[in-house]
């Protein structure tokens, strides 16, 4: 599923300019998330003045969302010269240019991926850097060196921040494929940081890494569970975990139980009116019995009720006879 980026933009009124408030941005960014655009289109023309590197993002991901991928690339290039101190622009650029290569055709995508890992390596020594994109930089660091260089700044983040320090750890393991170790860093970062999102995410994909998909669907739930509202990617990032959790159930046959409380966590953070919730509420009721999925069947009377949008009416009306 394509997604879409953080809100940003700037109120224009008799020539004054006012910021958006924080609560502003995450009405904007949820929205995205469900896959309506509509306001991240018109922030974006009605947008005046010098741009934040909140309105780079916003135009660079709503532009590779629409699939206008040149636009895209010229966006993010601006943005990176221009913000270029900044720890926010290389781990936003980072995730960026590895979307970018998952779109263009196959003689660009090395181009962009190596972009990415560029990205990352400057998302850990630039100002304001984090233990976060220092565990970037050390990811990418594994890839593009020696892997004693990873191990030496693996063990800087894990003297500095605990937290980091395991996920750290854990993709160092991964990289050098000690796999016992990796299942051991694993658990211990899970009795530490129980309901951690990054923590849990991590886990979860390196479950999936050595093809425990059962401990994969578990930790993935756990993640979806304890959502993060941070950048975009982040929050992208939480998506994704709730919808691994079904598609773990839908493919591989595991838990349906997972999947359930999965669909039940989104419908009960996304209600607007859109065909992806729509199909979230589909999956729900095709998995769960009648009085664990009221939630969806709930979410799909309001849209036929209530959206103006008679396709998706219909959508919601098809999916409610399922």
């Amino acid at each position: 599923m394509k997604l879409l980026t953080a809100f940003c933009a700037l109120y224009v009124g008799l020539m004054t300019m006012i910021p958006a408030s924080a609560n502003e941005f995450k009405l904007a960014s949820d929205a995205l998330l469900q896959g309506d655009t509509k306001l991240a289109k018109k922030r974006i023309e009605n947008s005046r003045g010098a741009k934040t590197p909140e309105c780079f993002e916003l135009e660079v991901v709503y532009h590779i969302f629409v699939e206008k991928i040149e636009t895209a690339i010229e966006i993010l290039s601006v943005y990176e010269s221009q913000f270029k101190h900044a720890a926010r622009t290389h781990a936003f650029a980072a995730e960026a240019w590895r979307s970018i290569g998952h779109q263009v055709n196959i003689f660009r995508k090395r181009g962009y991926y190596n972009k990415a890992l560029q990205a990352k390596l400057q998302a850990g020594v630039a100002i304001n850097s984090s233990p976060k994109n220092m565990v970037m930089r050390a990811s990418a660091l594994g890839q593009t060196e020696e892997i004693s260089h990873q191990q030496k700044l693996t063990q800087e983040i894990a003297s500095i921040d605990q937290k980091w320090g395991y996920i750290a750890q854990i993709n160092l393991a991964q990289n050098s494929e000690n796999f016992t170790k990796g299942k051991k860093l694993a658990l211990d970062a899970i009795a530490n940081y129980p309901n951690d999102f990054f923590v849990n995410e991590r886990v979860a994909q390196y479950y999936w890494t050595i093809g425990d998909e059962t401990g994969a669907q578990r930790y993935f739930l756990r993640a979806c569970k304890n959502r993060v509202v941070g950048q975009w990617y982040d929050n992208v990032k939480w998506l994704n975990s709730c919808q691994l959790v079904v598609h773990f159930t839908d493919e591989k046959g595991l838990a349906p139980e997972a999947a359930i409380s999965a669909l039940t966590v989104l419908l009960s953070e996304f209600t607007l009116f859109t065909y992806a919730n729509v199909a979230h509420a589909k999956q729900l009721l095709r998995l769960a019995e009648p009085k664990n999925s009221k939630v969806a069947a709930d979410y799909l009377n309001r849209v036929i009720k209530s959206s103006s949008d008679s396709k998706l009416v219909n959508a919601a009306k098809l999916a409610l006879k399922f």
